[in-house]
């Protein structure tokens, strides 16, 4: 009865015999996912106490890092180290045991430097050194530094030796008892090599098998949960919000910032709210969707994860809801860095949402450059889930220059690449833009064209028609109009436009949503250049628009096309 003879030491003053009690207990807490119950036992002891004993001094670093805060790590280590270097150590613990902590110091500074910028290779050659060590028998440390190489290996984009570290790690917890945390964390960090890999189907099952890891069973054959397993709810909840699974995405994001916070790790939590204010996004419920983002900027700074992505994905939302001023912000401010020493790998979301702010800005070269930069690191290490987005991206910038058939090719091959795996949101995020494009590759006999339909599908909105929401600006974003709400609208603005467009007008506007110049335009109708631009300028004046791309968007949402 630990827990009970914690208590009665501490309340009889004992404190030496409750930090006894605290070592012996620490790992199988820390194993097992009850880290709360540990940092309150350790709060209550006093931190002499603690830096004085290299078990309780480990366990506080382990339990910040599981509960994904900000300390000063590096402390907490040479106190360990100091400890396990003072003649009185080894009155109370055996070699193996000393030899044992000594790696969780190296395991503890590997993990550290690996979440250092441009520390990898010495992060890697730290953990190899902690290994070589360990008795083979240690299966603990050894699990969790197989882990850390994992880790490591992933950020080097050396996908498949990082996923055969982490099924290694798995191997090992299991031959610890109750070593549930690290066999949680290792599946978790697999399934998301999977998906920057563009196997959503895969990643999905070894979230499932994360989840199976952290479920326990009593004596009366109830489940309980442990508050760790938040981190393979938000896993799964990903997929299926790209899946397009939105009400059971939802569902899973709530049930993970639930047991994110019951765990007190603000990890999960911070997570948590930014995909959920996307799917809010994608089910039109905007202002949850901003809500949520500020509860994700609200908490504390972790470990492992900074502001850019939170800063990001608002950017992202306020281009989906029109605040292109915002958004142009964001992007004048956010201090990424660009040109050929930054390997646009690590800070992908970020880079992505960057190319879309140029976009709406008509900046297309710097767009076509960071996705060259973004394209070329993404395929030399194998990952083709980020692949996929960025040629995406790729033919809506094409398609924003008036170049929709140089946009097919493009848009083929994330087709190609989305189709096996189902992706859905990837594409329907995009809005109109990504809609018209798909309908003149399902004119063009693209391939895919029952998942260019299914695509189509799923664009459930009719496109505003106030002020500039024909913009490129508003062309990427989510307008959320229902069908039946605008319907008459749309259709008292269409009739009025039809009548103000001459039939040459229209023929125009066919030939221009087919992708034709006004050289090809004025060659197929028998008239001159000068005459195919003056046919062009009225269309955009009766459209109320300012180019090729708005008037067709325009024409699109008004059902002229």
């Amino acid at each position: 009865m630990p827990a009970e003879a914690v208590s009665h030491a501490l309340v009889a003053g004992d404190i030496e015999r409750a930090a006894k009690l605290v070592e012996q207990v620490t790992i199988p807490l820390l194993t097992q996912g009850e880290v709360t119950i540990l940092m309150g036992w350790l709060e209550k002891l006093p931190q002499e106490i603690i830096r004085a004993r290299p078990r309780l001094t480990l366990g506080q670093a382990w339990a910040m890092i599981i509960l994904d805060k900000s300390v000063d790590f590096e402390a907490l280590l040479e106190d360990a180290e100091k400890a396990l270097n003072a003649p009185a150590i080894r009155q109370e613990w055996s070699d193996t045991e000393i030899q044992s902590m000594w790696g969780e110091v190296a395991a503890i500074r590997a993990m550290k430097v690996a979440a250092t910028k441009g520390e990898i290779d010495r992060s890697i050659e730290l953990g190899k050194q902690a290994l070589e060590r360990l008795p083979q028998d240690n299966f603990l440390v050894r699990s969790i530094l197989t882990m850390n190489l994992g880790h490591a290996y992933r950020t080097a984009g050396q996908l498949d030796r990082a996923s055969q570290n982490l099924t290694e790690a798995i191997s090992l917890s299991q031959k610890t008892t109750g070593n549930i945390i690290i066999a949680m964390f290792s599946s978790h960090s697999r399934a998301m090599i999977e998906e920057e890999k563009g196997r959503l189907r895969q990643a999905m099952e070894y979230h499932r098998q994360a989840l199976q890891f952290v479920t326990k069973q009593d004596d009366q054959g109830r489940q309980t949960i442990l508050p760790i397993a938040g981190l393979g709810y938000l896993g799964m909840a990903e997929i299926l919000r790209e899946w397009n699974d939105l009400k059971a995405a939802k569902e899973y994001l709530l049930t993970g910032i639930k047991l994110g916070r019951q765990g007190n790790q603000n990890g999960i939590v911070h997570v948590g709210h930014i995909i959920l204010a996307r799917t809010l996004q994608a089910q039109g419920d905007e202002a949850g969707a901003l809500e949520s983002i500020q509860k994700a900027r609200a908490l504390p700074p972790t470990v492992f994860e900074g502001n850019f992505w939170v800063d990001a994905v608002q950017a992202r939302l306020w281009l989906a809801q029109g605040d292109l001023a915002a958004a142009m912000h964001w992007a004048e401010t956010s201090g990424l860095p660009l040109g050929d020493d930054f390997d646009y790998i690590e800070l992908p979301g970020e880079y992505s949402t960057l190319v879309r702010v140029y976009l709406a800005q008509e900046r297309f070269e710097e767009a076509t450059e960071i996705l060259q930069r973004m394209l070329a690191a993404a395929e030399a290490t194998g990952r083709w889930g980020r692949t996929l987005e960025i040629v995406m991206l790729q033919a809506l910038t094409r398609y924003a220059q008036g170049n929709p058939e140089q946009a097919l090719a493009p848009l083929a091959r994330a087709l190609s690449l989305a189709e096996p795996e189902n992706y859905i949101r990837t594409f329907v995020d995009e809005g109109p833009p990504m809609a018209q494009l798909l309908k003149l590759a399902r004119s063009r006999r693209v391939p895919h064209r029952g998942y260019i339909d299914k695509l189509l599908a799923a664009f459930d909105f009719e496109f505003p028609i106030s002020d500039t929401s024909t913009t490129l600006s508003a062309g990427f974003r989510l307008p959320f109009v229902s069908k039946t709400s605008s319907q008459s609208k749309i259709q008292n603005l269409k009739s009025e436009i039809v009548e103000q467009l001459s039939e040459r007008e229209m023929e125009v506007l066919r030939l221009i949503a087919g992708g034709l110049s006004n050289r090809e335009i004025a060659e197929k109708l028998f008239i001159t250049v000068g005459t195919a631009k003056t046919h062009a300028n009225n269309i955009y004046r009766k459209l109320d628009v300012r180019s090729r791309t708005q008037a067709v968007a325009r024409a699109t949402e008004l059902g002229l096309l």
